[in-house]
């Protein structure tokens, strides 16, 4: 199903009291703010406090959006990259920012190509995000063929499990994880 603004079938709450996630991010970001004031007070510079709060910005989207994605029916996560734009995108909040949020849904009937060039940006999205919270897990490329309608996608990590977190995080259905080592031919 496709989502379609207005559309009263595509919210996720129809006003029931919230499951908490909003009170939950509401509390994070009172006193993560609270922090980073202190810490401009104590004369932290301006690209810390606007880094700061980007990155505090980033941890509430990311936990609202899991929660959220929880509160949805089926076993399946949504097929939906977030992408951060304008101040947000540029990692340049300030204090009274707004948060500008693109949602890119693939549509249900997209080709094999277009559905794992989608895949593709969820993973980069998705490896950024944990390098960023200090996991060494990186995705690299995607080889489509189409011929068979399938795509392996590259990723360099320290183990197989932190493979399958960003996977799990960019909510990609992938059939199983193989570990491979790259060789080269020898230079001469």
């Amino acid at each position: 199903m496709a989502l379609q603004p207005g559309d009263p079938e595509t919210r996720v709450s129809s006003g029931r009291p919230s499951s908490g996630t909003a009170d939950v991010a509401r509390v994070r970001l009172e006193a993560g703010r609270a922090q980073i004031l202190g810490r401009h007070r104590s004369g932290a510079g301006g690209q810390e406090v606007v880094r700061s709060i980007s990155a505090l910005t980033d941890e509430v989207v990311q936990q609202m959006f899991a929660g959220i994605c929880g509160e949805l029916p089926g076993a399946a996560p949504p097929r939906v990259a977030l992408i951060a734009t304008g101040g947000y995108g540029r990692r340049e909040l300030s204090p009274r920012s707004d948060v500008d949020l693109l949602a890119l849904l693939p549509p249900e009937d997209a080709p094999a190509p277009e559905r794992a060039r989608a895949d593709a940006v969820q993973a980069r999205a998705a490896s950024q995000a944990l390098v960023r919270e200090g996991t060494d897990v990186r995705y690299l490329e995607s080889t489509f063929v189409p011929a068979d309608e399938i795509c392996f996608a590259l990723f360099q990590a320290h183990s197989a499990e932190q493979v399958k977190e960003l996977i799990d995080r960019a909510a990609i259905p992938y059939d199983h994880i193989v570990e491979a080592v790259r060789l080269e031919a020898d230079q001469r």
